[in-house]
């Protein structure tokens, strides 16, 4: 998948719950491909996202629970994001 079929999935997927913005849009674009692939890697597995501090270590992990969110199908579930400095 290129990187713009990638920002372009995201964008998709946020902006069916009204919460995308352009100004959304252009943060996602700012993204590496790596940061890319966690946003869309698959929500059962464990994933580990390490990196430098001022990364946007924390802007991914919020990117990947509106993700994540706006594709629920039941509301009966929940997630639990945990992380650390």
């Amino acid at each position: 998948m290129t990187k713009r079929e990638k920002i372009d999935n995201i964008t998709e997927a946020l902006s069916a719950g009204n919460i995308f913005t352009q100004q959304a849009r252009a943060r996602i674009e700012e993204k590496t491909d790596k940061q890319l692939d966690y946003i869309l890697s698959p929500i059962d597995q464990c994933i580990y996202l390490e990196a430098c501090a001022g990364s946007g270590k924390t802007e991914v992990l919020g990117l990947k629970a509106a993700y994540e969110i706006s594709k629920w199908k039941s509301y009966q579930s929940g997630i639990a994001v945990l992380t650390f400095t």
